[in-house]
């Protein structure tokens, strides 16, 4: 009798003690679910806030001509419609009417590796980029000291206009596009442009 009473006391126990094991980890497991759920939560919502905040950031660019190696921007209403650009170094850029896009691939290879050389030393249409360091030097070229405006360790300029690049010399068609879609629409604005331009 007496180990029946001891038989069942241990039965009794290991079934409460089971009970109780199996409602810990039923609450444990509910608690880390829950905390997957809320770790998910605040993950999703993080990525959610990182997307509006960049849809927010690309919206405010609408109205720019972002400069995205320099980490500057333009005003689209100071530049004529279809403006683009180019580096030409990097500290050199150019600004183009985007309609030149068709002339371009009428030209020959020679051709546009013509233009393509020109582009970069002619100072028509060029915007320098040009650190603080430099123009503050007293050997610096004039124009270099003629900063239109700084922002960051960096300041912004234009050149003064020079001969025109050798590599046109038998190709007037060459220097006609350049005239027409790279130097004329911009001789007036690129002043206004860098004086426009505000921190990306």
């Amino acid at each position: 009798m007496i180990k029946m009473i001891a038989i069942g006391l241990v039965v009794v126990a290991l079934l409460g003690g089971g009970g109780w094991y199996w409602q810990d980890s039923r609450d444990k497991d509910d608690t880390n679910s829950m905390n997957q759920n809320s770790q998910q939560g605040v993950e999703q919502s993080k990525q959610e806030s990182q997307q509006e905040k960049q849809e927010t950031i690309d919206d405010d660019d609408a109205d720019y001509l972002v400069i995205e190696e320099w980490g500057v921007k333009i005003p689209k209403d100071v530049l004529p419609e279809n403006t683009s650009y180019r580096m030409a170094t990097a500290n050199v850029a150019y600004l183009y009417n985007t309609d030149v896009d068709k002339e371009l691939s009428k030209l020959s290879e020679e051709d546009s590796r013509i233009l393509d050389e020109c582009l970069k030393t002619d100072a028509r249409i060029s915007i320098i980029r040009i650190p603080e360091s430099t123009i503050n030097n007293p050997d610096s070229p004039e124009y270099i000291r003629e900063i239109k405006k700084i922002i960051g360790d960096y300041g912004f300029t234009i050149t003064s206009a020079q001969a025109r690049c050798p590599g046109f010399k038998d190709k007037p068609e060459i220097e006609q596009l350049v005239q027409a879609y790279f130097a004329e629409p911009f001789r007036a604005v690129r002043t206004t442009a860098i004086e426009a331009m505000v921190t990306k």
